[in-house]
């Protein structure tokens, strides 16, 4: 017998169960990017997901989940392609713009305390990663929840992509693309 939940995804509730053991606590992902991935490695940790008792039919905390959070890159490139919106700058070896990192949670709101001093990892297919003293760098702590870091262009006309990451599963990543025209 397998425990089934009945969840109501316009609401986003749980509107109740069936078929659950007594002693039973489901694990129930909460996303949409969970759900999908789940098919591909059903072993996987959820990133976001909470523990229901069918006993006493509510919800459980559950210290194994931190409240997930997502990684927004956005920069401040002088212009943007006409079609998709993709950032520019000149790919003359020396223009560079500003990347602004940024935690946020699953709705977009900026997480800035005190704990969110992550450190991030970052790579790019093309062009340079620099501090703001043009000192090249691969990492970076974030300082209440966000860190600026710059993309200096190559020479050749081509879409770069900065990633950010750590090693927090429960830590989205994050991307940009910059053409260099």
């Amino acid at each position: 017998m397998r425990c089934e939940i009945l969840y109501e995804r316009s609401s986003g509730r749980i509107v109740g169960l069936r078929q659950c053991a007594a002693a039973e606590e489901v694990l129930v992902p909460t996303s949409d990017q969970d759900k999908m991935l789940a098919e591909f490695d059903p072993g996987r940790k959820p990133l976001s997901a909470f523990r229901v008792n069918p006993v006493e039919g509510k919800i459980l905390e559950n210290p194994d989940f931190s409240p997930p959070a997502r990684l927004v890159l956005t920069c401040d490139a002088p212009g943007k392609h006409p079609v998709d919106g993709v950032p520019e700058i000149r790919a003359d070896g020396k223009s560079f713009t500003s990347i602004l990192v940024q935690k946020v949670d699953l709705d977009g709101n900026a997480l800035a305390s005190d704990a969110d001093h992550d450190r991030m990892y970052l790579r790019t297919d093309g062009g340079l990663l620099t501090d703001a003293e043009g000192k090249q760098i691969w990492m970076v702590q974030l300082k209440n929840g966000a860190a600026r870091v710059r993309l200096v262009s190559g020479r050749e006309s081509r879409v770069a992509v900065v990633r950010v990451f750590n090693e927090n599963t429960y830590l989205i990543p994050g991307q940009l693309a910059v053409e260099f025209v």
